[in-house]
């Protein structure tokens, strides 16, 4: 006779995780469904970086790593308490309900053990996919102002605000929110954090290999920007399903093989 799921910590904190994960990207991936047909969803990820992906993926594997046993009267209740707030159909509820379950997971288990690590991954995971977008809502016009900035003094066009105007004169480029570097940058401290989490603080590479990153992370957005700028009359191809995969895969490769060529050195 097989256990209930609520006699193992262990399926009910991986369970949960997931439940919460898919409700959270579900929107996105719908929208990338829509957008781009299933096909082309595929392609883009879904909507959703292949630094995510892999993260979600390695939390669910450390969570089941850790010695099982079965949860607190107290923990089920935080448990049942998150279910209804990954079940609720309201964006971005999800993701405060994984952040609050990655704290509780960090909270109750020992340093340096595998649900620590998959507890501090899962919240860096909340970072890109909800924490950013946040502070992008808050301070968006200065965000984009700074990437207008770059952008415009690469290519030695005038600006205002967030719009460039390009050499004819009269074609105008605006940079709108998911152009930002913002999510970008997100991300590559998500891959950081990864690195910290499976290789160790003396092994992984340092805080100056991320911010390393981050700045080639913020030229590859600025250097695709420029592109569409330079090459107007192929803007779409750019800005559309086939420049963002190519821009989506490249900073994956920056962000992958910069803090792998980081931790080379450091080991």
């Amino acid at each position: 006779m097989h256990p209930v799921p609520w006699s193992s910590r262990n399926v009910a904190l991986s369970s949960l995780v997931a439940i919460g994960f898919l409700n959270a990207i579900a929107f996105q991936v719908g929208s990338s469904i829509d957008e781009l047909g299933f096909s082309g969803a595929l392609a883009n990820t879904f909507g959703v970086s292949v630094i995510v992906w892999v993260a979600m993926a390695i939390t669910l594997d450390l969570l089941r790593r850790e010695p099982d046993r079965a949860p607190t009267r107290n923990e089920e209740r935080v448990f049942l308490g998150l279910a209804v707030i990954f079940l609720l159909p309201v964006k971005f509820v999800a993701w405060i309900g994984l952040a609050l379950l990655a704290l509780e997971i960090v909270a109750k288990a020992d340093k340096g053990s595998s649900a620590a690590k998959g507890g501090w991954i899962l919240l860096a995971i909340t970072v890109p996919m909800f924490w950013s977008k946040l502070v992008f809502s808050l301070f968006s016009t200065l965000l984009l102002q700074a990437d207008t900035m770059l952008v415009s003094l690469v290519l030695g066009l005038e600006r205002m605000g967030n719009v460039i105007t390009l050499a004819d004169g009269h074609t105008r480029l605006w940079i709108a929110a998911h152009c930002s570097s913002v999510a970008n940058v997100s991300l590559t401290v998500l891959g950081w954090v990864l690195f910290q989490q499976l290789a160790g603080p003396r092994r992984a590479p340092g805080l100056g290999w991320c911010a390393l990153c981050c700045g080639l992370i913020v030229a590859l957005n600025a250097a695709r920007i420029c592109l569409m700028g330079l090459f107007p009359q192929h803007y779409d191809l750019l800005h559309g399903a086939v420049g963002a995969g190519v821009a989506s895969w490249l900073m994956v490769g920056t962000v992958f093989g910069t803090l792998s060529y980081g931790a080379r050195r450091v080991a």
